[in-house]
């Protein structure tokens, strides 16, 4: 994956990106005469959630992108699957670490935008920093969850523009019959 930006009065930048859930890696990015640079992360297998960030100084101060105080620490992408089958449907990609999500899907003790975090990719674009939790009442001892899902603060999603207005949180409702474990219709 090739990262090129564009930076004005920059002395020298790097890109931070981590693959999955491992540690951050930081690689110096080359910067030409007119500002832009380029870095690049290595190949990795097709699903690998691949997250970057940027990381600039001027004049000794730094900088980054994501900015700070933005909802997300991260952009990025997921590596595609060859042969995947096209679709106009909305897309969501669900990334945990594993440790966490069997922490979160026995936690009914969380309520209004208290949630574990999570990366959800919708409809192919990267919504790091986002929260989930188990959701309801009753419900929250049933064998199937439904959950909240909060995208972090500043970012929405219309469901590829199916949806008349943008959403900031959506729930995902399975019906107790349900064998694909959420066939309810999105709700916001």
């Amino acid at each position: 994956v090739q990262v090129t930006a564009q930076f004005d009065h920059v002395d020298e930048a790097d890109l931070a990106y981590r693959i999955g859930f491992a540690d951050e890696v930081v690689i110096p990015m080359q910067i030409e005469n007119g500002g832009q640079a380029q870095a690049t992360i290595p190949a990795q297998v097709a699903g690998s959630l691949i997250r970057f960030r940027l990381i600039a100084n001027s004049d000794g101060v730094e900088g980054t992108w994501p900015r700070q105080g933005d909802g997300a620490k991260y952009l990025g992408t997921v590596v595609q699957k060859t042969g995947q089958t096209e679709t106009d449907l909305p897309t969501i990609q669900w990334f945990m670490p594993d440790e966490l999500y069997e922490e979160a899907r026995y936690d009914s003790t969380l309520h209004g935008d208290d949630g574990y975090p999570a990366v959800f990719v919708l409809d192919g674009v990267v919504f790091d920093n986002t929260t989930v939790r188990i959701k309801g009442n009753q419900a929250r001892s049933n064998r199937k969850k439904k959950w909240k899902v909060t995208l972090p603060y500043g970012y929405t999603w219309n469901a590829g523009g199916q949806l008349e207005n943008n959403v900031s949180e959506f729930d995902l409702m399975p019906a107790a019959t349900d064998k694909s474990f959420s066939r309810e219709i999105l709700t916001y």
